[in-house]
């Protein structure tokens, strides 16, 4: 029996009111004369007692249906997986990051409210450097993305300098400044800023300007102007144009915040760049740096120098947030989610052995995928292939081997170079001893492609390929078998 405390509390609130009322009726019924009695208290309290009732029937029919509807739920893990039929409505999403709380199927979205909060809280009057670290395909962008909503309601400017757009020293610092001040100049009250960060920028450029559309010498068109306005900036020289963008970035008060996304996917020397030039206009007031990179590949490119990467990196850092990982049943629910909304209208999926699948998903598949961003591209690979096929193979055989195409290409592209070995019986022709041995090295070196996957290309020919399970260790299989 459930105890009272689990009870909602607008039920124990309307029925002690009924209470209440019935009371003071009582008190009134006592005082009144009859003839009032019978016309006003007595339908009164036959009201407040029905309406008592009626809350009291809807609690105890709502109970009831919730603890069906939990007990329906709380399914095993396997029965979650085989429960491929009938499917939900089809979803095959692309590789892109959330933008809305409703799309967080990792639940982060308060870790991101409280990570905006803290660097909306900060001490951002020198300027402040906010990292977002996770590896490769972990989320960072969906991340900063429900951080942005809370930025976005505490009304802070939001500008986005996306690094892997560019390549080298000279364009990426370009880029950087008139990216910016492009942003800025188009935000209400932020032209000033964006004027003297543009401004700023221009010291740092080949010949302090930068061109938005085409080299402008080849425009040819007011050449001397620009070049005497250039020359008339230079004489300001780096410390005047700086105190400036202080002055104008002070007199705001309010922090803006820079995203820059995308840092461990350029090579290292840019890496190395994109990291000097934060440190370079990071000590600006009010200028609040969110840099989302993997901590592993930025450490290995900033050490080359000579400095410990991890070193630097805290120099530059002063607030840092780790990316919480995914939990395995999390990520669970998300691969039988998308497998499902893969495979949803297919007409002609083929046979589907659930006894197969339990082992297939938990040998093949599962230890394959790392991430959000790795379930997306295995489910997008099972939609197009399994709908090519027509059925004509077998559903759980097609998932296994889509599984080792998409995340262990080199030994997908050797299955052709291994068909024998892979489906020749042992009683198929008289073999000597040598070419026996010449088949199973093949599989061998099959296996030693999957390099740390080793253990996943053994489980695949075990499961999918009972031929050449001999090979391996394994039971031998005749022609029997092949023609049954």
């Amino acid at each position: 029996m459930r105890s009272l405390l689990f009870v909602p509390l607008h039920y124990l609130t309307l029925g002690l009111g009924g209470v209440t009322a019935a009371l003071v009726l009582e008190v009134l019924y006592r005082l009144h004369s009859e003839a009032s009695k019978q016309t006003i208290i007595v339908p009164v309290l036959w009201v407040l007692v029905l309406c008592f009732a009626i809350a009291l029937i809807r609690y105890v029919v709502s109970r009831g249906f919730l603890s069906g509807q939990s007990s329906a739920s709380e399914t095993t893990d396997a029965e979650q997986i085989f429960a491929m039929s009938p499917r939900q409505e089809a979803v095959v999403t692309g590789d892109n990051p959330i933008r809305r709380v409703e799309d967080d199927a990792l639940e982060r979205h308060l870790v991101a409210y409280s990570f905006a909060q803290q660097v909306l809280t900060s001490d951002a009057r020198e300027g402040l450097v906010v990292g977002v670290l996770g590896p490769w395909g972990s989320g960072k962008t969906s991340f900063i993305n429900l951080a942005r909503n809370e930025f976005n309601k505490a009304g802070v400017p939001i500008l986005d300098f996306n690094p892997w757009m560019f390549s080298g020293a000279q364009q990426l610092v370009e880029s950087f400044f008139v990216e910016l001040a492009a942003q800025l100049r188009i935000r209400k009250g932020l032209q000033d800023i964006g004027k003297n960060l543009e401004e700023y920028g221009e010291v740092f450029s080949g010949m302090a300007w930068v061109p938005f559309v085409g080299p402008w010498i080849e425009r040819g068109r007011g050449l001397t102007k620009i070049l005497s306005k250039i020359l008339q900036r230079r004489k300001e020289g780096i410390g005047g144009r700086r105190a400036k963008l202080r002055e104008a970035l002070l007199e705001r008060g309010e922090p803006i915040v820079v995203v820059l996304d995308d840092i461990d996917r350029l090579s290292t020397s840019e890496i190395r760049d994109v990291f000097k030039l934060v440190r370079l206009t990071a000590s600006f007031p009010n200028i609040i740096y969110v840099v989302a990179f993997d901590r592993g590949r930025v450490e290995k490119a900033l050490g080359e120098e000579g400095v410990p990467g991890r070193d630097y990196l805290e120099k530059i850092l002063q607030v840092a947030i780790d990316l919480p990982s995914i939990s395995d049943h999390a990520l669970h629910q998300q691969i039988v989610s998308a497998i499902n909304g893969a495979l949803a209208k297919i007409e002609n999926t083929g046979s589907f052995d659930a006894d197969a699948w339990s082992d297939v998903y938990s040998e093949l598949i599962r230890p394959l995928i790392r991430n959000m961003r790795d379930v997306r591209r295995y489910a997008a690979a099972v939609h197009g292939t399994v709908r090519a096929l027509g059925g004509q193979i077998a559903l759980v055989d097609v998932l296994g081997l889509e599984a080792i195409r998409v995340f262990l290409p080199d030994v997908f592209a050797r299955l052709h170079d291994a068909i024998e070995p892979l489906t020749t019986t042992s009683g198929s022709s008289s073999r000597d001893r040598d070419d026996l041995q010449q088949l199973k090295s093949r599989i061998d070196n099959l296996i030693k492609d999957g390099g740390a996957y080793a253990r996943v290309v053994h489980d695949m020919i075990e499961r999918l390929f009972p031929a050449a399970r001999r090979h391996i260790g394994g039971s031998h299989y005749g022609d029997e078998w092949k023609n049954g």
